[in-house]
């Protein structure tokens, strides 16, 4: 009887699971498939999976690299302190060099305003100078409650005006359309956009926080 048992364990022992077995017969057949796919489609799949398998691990990694609290990638990083200003007009000059001088003045390099571009869409009509949109004096500035425009510009003083500069560029659409603003732009040399209409004026510390 002690014989018996012991052939029935080991009978017991040797029969494949129905987990192994399900798992043999799928491996079984990907294989199958796999030995009937032409050679190219066979090298795609390889550099497929190869290419799944590295991304895994990457992101394994870098998940646990984050959650000790160190960045793998601190060049992007530093790569989005600074950003641009995108402002849209058409036939409202006194509101674009309000709003020109706030983000490229008020705001400017202090507040990681590192560029900010205006997109002319008046055809026929030449755009005013960079050296426009610039005060010289801080009492010059709009008021922070002018009509029509959401948003004010932080008190100034006097040293305000020694505040760096946002490099300020003009861009000249060939048509004039809402579009425009969305177009590739030259020379741009940040990672991060904000887009804005010329009566809109957000204040220089959500902007930057933002």
């Amino acid at each position: 009887s002690t014989t018996k048992g012991r052939n029935q364990q080991k009978k017991y022992n040797d029969k494949p699971t129905s987990t192994s077995f399900a798992v043999g017969r799928v491996a079984s057949t990907v294989g199958n498939c796999y030995e009937q796919l032409p050679q190219f489609l066979r090298l795609v799949a390889v550099a497929l999976s190869a290419f799944i398998v590295f991304g895994t691990i990457v992101a394994v990694v870098d998940l646990s690299f984050y959650s000790l609290g160190i960045e793998l990638t601190p060049a992007s990083k530093n790569a989005t302190k600074s950003f641009a200003v995108v402002i849209n007009t058409y036939r409202r000059p006194d509101r674009l060099r309000d709003a020109v001088a706030h983000y490229a003045e008020a705001c400017g390099m202090e507040y990681n305003v590192k560029q900010v571009f205006v997109v002319w869409s008046e055809l026929g009509v030449d755009p005013p100078s960079i050296n426009e949109f610039f005060v010289r004096d801080a009492s010059t500035f709009p008021a922070t409650d002018q009509t029509g425009v959401r948003g004010g510009r932080p008190a100034l003083n006097n040293d305000a005006i020694n505040i760096p500069k946002s490099e300020v560029t003009i861009i000249r659409v060939e048509k004039d359309s809402l579009n425009s603003r969305f177009l590739p732009i030259k020379g741009l040399k940040t990672d991060a956009i904000f887009m804005v209409d010329d009566d809109v004026r957000v204040d220089c510390k959500s902007l930057s926080n933002g």
